[in-house]
C-alpha cells in the first residue's frame, strides 16, 4: 500500500529534493536570530547561508521569520502550523487518479499538514510533477444502505472504489448513508434515490455524477402508491419512475399485491 508515511520521517522533502537536519552553508554562522536581523539576512530560508535548523523552531524551512532575539519559537502545543506556500515549503505533492486536485503534504513534528494546491501554488514549485496518493486527508469513504459498494469523495469529486483502491486506503471502514438508489425490476427504465420512506427520481447525469451506484431493484419503491381508477376496475400506480401506470395483473403480484391507497 501506498502509505503517505513512507515520507522521510528523518528529514524532509523538497520541491528539489531531500535534506537533513545540518547547516547549510558552513562558512556564514548566526548565533542567534537577532544576530542575523541586524546583519540584514533574515528571514533565512533553508539552503540560503546562514540556515541552521536551530534557529528555525517550527522547523518549516524559514529561520528567524518572527520578531525576538532568540531562536524561532515553536507553535503552540497541539497547534498545527498552517501549510507553507508551496514555493518553500519541504513537501511532497500528491494526488487520486480519479481527481484533477492537487495537494502537498508536509511532514512536522506535530504530524502531517496536507492542502489543496492553487494553480499559482502549482506553478510556484515548476509545475512538478505529483504522484499517486494511496490516501489524502479529508477523504469521505461511504457506502449506501441498498449496496455493498463502497466510494470516496474529495473536493466534489466522488468515485466507486475497487478493492485494490479500498486497501490502498487502508480499508478504513465506510460511512453509511440510509437508504441508496433503488428501482422496479418490472419497470426499470427509471432510477430512484430513497432514504428508506420516500424515493426521488433522478436523471442519468446525476446518476453518472454519483458514479452510477448500482440501484437495488425492488418490487416497489418506498413511497410509490397504488390507487384505484374511479368507475374503472384497474389499478393506477405511482410511483417516482413511473406514474399513472395501469398495472397488469402480474405487475401488482410483482408490487406483493399492493393494496390501493389512494
Amino acid at each position: 500500500m501506498r502509505r503517505l508515511k513512507s515520507m522521510l520521517l528523518a528529514g524532509l522533502v523538497t520541491a528539489a529534493g531531500v535534506f537533513t537536519a545540518t547547516p547549510a552553508v558552513a562558512d556564514v554562522y548566526y548565533a542567534n536570530c537577532a544576530e542575523a536581523r541586524a546583519a540584514g539576512a533574515a528571514p533565512i530560508l533553508v539552503g540560503q547561508p546562514g540556515y541552521r535548523l536551530p534557529l528555525d523552531g517550527n522547523k518549516d524551512g524559514v529561520a528567524c521569520e518572527t520578531g525576538g532575539s532568540g531562536t524561532t519559537p515553536p507553535p503552540p502545543t497541539g497547534a498545527t502550523p498552517p501549510p507553507p506556500p508551496a514555493s518553500v515549503a519541504q513537501t511532497d505533492i500528491v494526488k487520486y487518479s480519479w481527481s484533477p486536485n492537487l495537494y502537498s503534504v508536509t511532514f512536522y513534528a506535530s504530524g502531517w499538514v496536507w492542502h489543496k494546491l492553487t494553480g499559482a501554488e502549482w506553478a510556484n514549485t515548476g509545475y512538478r510533477a505529483p504522484r499517486l496518493a494511496g490516501w489524502i486527508e479529508g477523504t469521505v469513504i461511504f457506502k449506501y444502505q441498498v449496496s455493498n459498494e463502497i466510494f470516496a469523495t474529495l473536493d466534489g469529486y466522488t468515485h466507486k472504489l475497487t478493492f485494490a483502491e479500498w486497501q490502498d486506503m487502508g480499508l478504513r471502514a465506510p460511512l453509511e448513508k440510509r437508504g441508496g438508489y433503488v428501482n422496479l425490476w418490472w419497470a426499470p427504465q427509471g432510477i430512484a434515490i430513497t432514504d428508506g420512506v420516500t424515493s426521488t427520481a433522478v436523471t442519468y447525469d446525476a446518476w453518472a455524477a454519483a458514479q452510477f451506484p448500482t440501484p437495488q431493484a425492488l418490487g416497489i419503491l418506498p413511497g410509490d402508491r397504488i390507487c384505484t381508477a374511479p368507475g374503472s376496475p384497474n389499478l393506477l400506480f405511482q410511483g417516482a419512475t413511473l406514474q399513472n401506470h395501469v398495472l397488469t395483473y402480474g405487475e401488482w403480484d410483482a408490487t406483493g399485491y399492493r393494496q390501493p391507497s389512494c
